[in-house]
């Protein structure tokens, strides 16, 4: 695993940075790269911060199926269509 040093951080970084280790009880290098990884979008397991499924409801795989059968005529272009 290769390592980075990054040079002349400014001390309002590093105190945001040591006070997130701090909250979160965890040493400033599992900080950074959870900052990193978070700045980058990857490896997140968590639900976006705003998720709306629980209000909205979530399609299984046998309901979208049967959705895009009962739609699939709205697809076709008639011929009186184009006038």
């Amino acid at each position: 695993m290769k390592s980075i040093t990054v040079h002349k951080l400014d001390e309002g970084l590093v105190r945001e940075i040591e006070k997130r280790a701090n909250e979160q009880s965890t040493s400033l290098n599992r900080t950074i790269k959870q900052l990193l990884r978070q700045a980058l979008g990857l490896g997140s397991d968590k639900k976006p911060a705003v998720d709306f499924s629980d209000l909205c409801g979530v399609w299984t795989a046998a309901e979208l199926k049967q959705f895009e059968e009962n739609t699939a005529d709205l697809n076709r272009v008639q011929a009186g269509d184009w006038s």
